[in-house]
This record gives structure tokens, C-alpha cells and sequence, in this order.
């Protein structure tokens, strides 16, 4: 039985029984059972070549597993726009991949659809602009919002 969690029974954001993912006929991540709610956070930690990396291509369907029961809100095959609209993925190498000067907000609210940085084609509305600046807030760092995303330290990024 599964422990207790925020969402009642509710159907799971994301998950995944009995995957494998294999590469050349080798088994580099298998995945027993995975749930995850809305409103979890999880932290992914492990040595190097633990498969860190590999179970979020996972969640993000960057990779696909050759075995799966592996679902997002309940649906077997969702398009890859649904879930990066949905999850956040924070990671050191993302700070390394930014290799434009934007405002640390645009790069904020790039996470709104799924980009790293704006869409050129977005208009930004009002509450959207106000969810990334809560966002910043939350992370205790708000004056970052107007600074150049290239002046900040990895942490900060």
C-alpha cells in the first residue's frame, strides 16, 4: 500500500512501474515504482553515472524506456508540451547552456513554457510576469529579477 500523500486520491502527476532503459543491450536505469503528486518536489541525488540524469530524461520523454508502465495525469502517451509546460527541472548544467544576456526574468518565465528563455513569438502578460517574480521570491533572491542572467553565480542561475 502506498504511504500517505497532499493529494488524496488524486491522480499522480507522474508514474512509472517496471521501466528499463537500455543502451547498447546494456540496462542503464531501471525503474521499480515511481509516483510522484502534484505539488511534491523531490530531489534526485547520487554519485556520477548513478542514472540522475537519465530518470529525468525519463520524466521529460527525452528517452523512452524499452519496458513501461509509465504514465503523466493518468495518460499512457502525453505530448512532450504538456509535460514540460507541467515540470521544473533545476540543474547546475543549466547555467552552462545560457549563453545570452536576458534579464534573469525572461529566463524565469521560459520555465512557463517549457524554453530556456522566452519564446520570441510569447507575449508576457501581467500574471505571468507576477508568477515568476513570486518564483524569485520563493528562492529568497527577487533582486536578481532585472540583472543580466550572465552576471549570476551558478547558484543563483
Amino acid at each position: 500500500m502506498q504511504g500517505e500523500n497532499n493529494a488524496g486520491d488524486k491522480t499522480p502527476l507522474f508514474a512509472i512501474h517496471d521501466a528499463s532503459v537500455v543502451r547498447a543491450s546494456k540496462t542503464i536505469l531501471h525503474v521499480d515504482d515511481f509516483t510522484l503528486y502534484e505539488g511534491e518536489h523531490v530531489a534526485l541525488l547520487g554519485p556520477n553515472g548513478a542514472g540522475k540524469s537519465t530518470f529525468i530524461q525519463l520524466l521529460t520523454r527525452e528517452v523512452f524506456p524499452l519496458y513501461r508502465d509509465e504514465r503523466f495525469r493518468g495518460n499512457p502517451r502525453p505530448q512532450l508540451t504538456d509535460v514540460r509546460r507541467t515540470l521544473g527541472v533545476v540543474s547546475s548544467t543549466m547555467h552552462e547552456q545560457i549563453r545570452v544576456h536576458l534579464p534573469s526574468i525572461d529566463i524565469v518565465l521560459g520555465g512557463l513554457f517549457g524554453t530556456l528563455g522566452l519564446p520570441k513569438q510569447v507575449e508576457v502578460t501581467e500574471r505571468d510576469r507576477q508568477l515568476g517574480l513570486d518564483a524569485l521570491e520563493r528562492l529568497g533572491i527577487p533582486e536578481v529579477a532585472e540583472r543580466d542572467v550572465m552576471t549570476l553565480s551558478t547558484g543563483q542561475a
